[in-house]
């Protein structure tokens, strides 16, 4: 189906499958059928020598011992098609253009006109390979996606068929809507339930403060924050402070028996057992709000309760019905792709593009392509500069001469004297012995001075008293050396 409907012509494999499609036998064998290539000269098999003609395993048969591996047959083929695009295929190369889409169709011959036409053949070819592939792929991907169309067709009407049933049987209308009432609910129960228990808390507390005063006096319940807040019991407690304090007063200046200390005395008595009544019935209504608070709170512990249930519940049935809706909209969008496929392919059945093009036909070449003298001379050239200077390296490697003063120390592993400087006498019969008093080598007699310093210094703790010139091998001025030595330590 990408095929048909076009695959991502970018991407490196697929100009990789162009280049091997290029390259193929068939591509090959169309071109050879359509120039009839096997009747020309350059493609029929080469006629060998008389050798060539001899039937060797026939020959083999004959002979009464047999040969290991002589018996194959390795008689060349028959068949002029398979010899043509053997060579047709040797000659032929596709290179592809470094950071384009274009490549190289290239066809070496010795006839040019005849490179030119299987060039240009061959693309052809490749065009209309790819344009025949092109429309047996359509044409199988139309059957096969009418097929599978039909299938469709059926799951996304049993899958809408399911979706409506489970609609139906749980009377579900608006999903959005039930999935929010509960949760809204199991807010405003869970804040209220706070707020009961918060009072009973409180009304929890006063009760058991009263309970434990029960059998106290009232005075003592009137120390219960509960009781003391109660406003009618404020207002008796301070009608019995004022009494109190009249009676007080009036006692001062009255005996108990005079009719105001009496009026006083049953003024506060009344107002003792008004605050004592009002505190019993305070007490009593903190065990009536303590029960109260209790039967709230368990009240509101069934109904978030149930609240929760419901909202799981309704939780487990959007579930079940996202996942038929999900199969709905699935198959259906699987079947609205295939049937637009399906339009596409009819609608694009009589237009069938080509995925390449010829840019620039091949035309028949003027001059011959090989051998490419100039490339041969430059490769010579080349080659012979690298071969001097690869001789002039393993030259220098393989001489193991001495050519300085640091080399002579790192071969001998000793510390270096001086240098005597190499003298040319024009007069082959003058003697070299004296050469430190010629005032011609001041050089030389210099190097000398130079020996001798450096061998005085050595024996420095130890006096030299005998001292040996030598050489690896004679000639190298072993007596020059000593004689004109023995001059500069005379000068000492």
């Amino acid at each position: 189906i990408e095929e048909v409907y076009g695959l991502d012509t970018r991407a490196r494999q697929y100009y990789e499958t162009q280049f091997e499609i290029l390259k193929s036998r068939p591509l090959a064998e169309r071109v050879i059928d359509r120039l009839v290539l096997t009747e020309h000269q350059t493609f029929k098999p080469k006629q060998g020598s008389w050798l060539a003609s001899v039937n060797l395993s026939a020959l083999v048969a004959l002979m009464p011992f047999n040969i290991p591996g002589a018996a194959s047959d390795n008689t060349p083929s028959t068949d002029p098609v398979i010899d043509a695009t053997k060579s047709y295929m040797g000659d032929l190369s596709v290179a592809p253009v470094r950071k384009t889409q274009l490549v190289h169709v290239r066809f070496e011959s010795a006839d040019p006109k005849l490179a030119a036409a299987i060039a240009n053949a061959h693309a052809d070819a490749y065009i209309e390979s790819m344009m025949d592939a092109r429309v047996d792929m359509s044409q199988s991907a139309s059957s096969w996606m009418t097929r599978r169309l039909d299938d469709l067709k059926l799951a996304l009407a049993e899958s809408e068929q399911k979706l409506q049933a489970f609609r139906e049987r749980e009377k579900l209308v608006d999903l959005e809507g039930l999935q929010s009432l509960p949760a809204k609910e199991i807010n405003d129960l869970s804040s209220r339930l706070i707020e009961v228990r918060r009072e009973l808390s409180q009304a929890k507390t006063a009760y058991f403060q009263v309970r434990q005063l029960s059998d106290a006096p009232v005075s003592a319940l009137s120390a219960v924050p509960a009781v003391l807040n109660d406003a009618l019991v404020q207002r008796f407690r301070e009608a019995s402070a004022d009494a109190e304090s009249k009676v007080a007063e009036l006692g001062k200046r009255y005996g108990p028996k005079h009719p105001k200390m009496i009026a006083a005395q049953s003024e506060l008595t009344a107002a003792n057992a008004s605050l004592a009544q009002q505190i019993g019935r305070v007490s009593g209504s903190i065990k009536t709000q303590y029960d109260d608070a209790q039967s709230q709170e368990r009240e509101l512990v069934r109904a978030l309760e149930r609240a929760k249930n419901q909202y799981h519940d309704i939780g487990r049935k959007e579930t079940d019905f996202r996942s038929l809706q999900q199969a709905v909209e699935s198959n259906r969008q699987l079947y609205d792709m295939f049937y637009n496929r399906i339009q596409e392919t009819a609608q694009t059945d009589d237009l069938q593009t080509a995925n390449a093009r010829v840019i620039s036909p091949a035309i028949t070449p003027s001059e011959p392509i090989k051998p490419r003298k100039k490339q041969i001379v430059m490769l010579a050239f080349t080659l012979s500069v690298m071969l001097g200077i690869s001789a002039a390296f393993m030259l220098e490697a393989l001489n193991n001469t001495v050519k300085s003063a640091e080399d002579i120390e790192e071969k001998i592993k000793q510390a270096m004297l001086g240098m005597l400087p190499l003298v040319k006498l024009k007069n082959k019969k003058a003697s070299t012995g004296h050469l430190f008093f010629d005032p011609k080598q001041q050089g030389f007699a210099e190097s000398v001075r130079t020996v001798r310093t450096s061998l005085s210094l050595s024996s420095l703790d130890t006096a030299h008293k005998t001292i040996l010139v030598t050489s690896s091998v004679s000639g190298e001025g072993k007596s020059t050396t000593a004689l004109n030595l023995a001059y500069a330590f005379g000068q000492v």
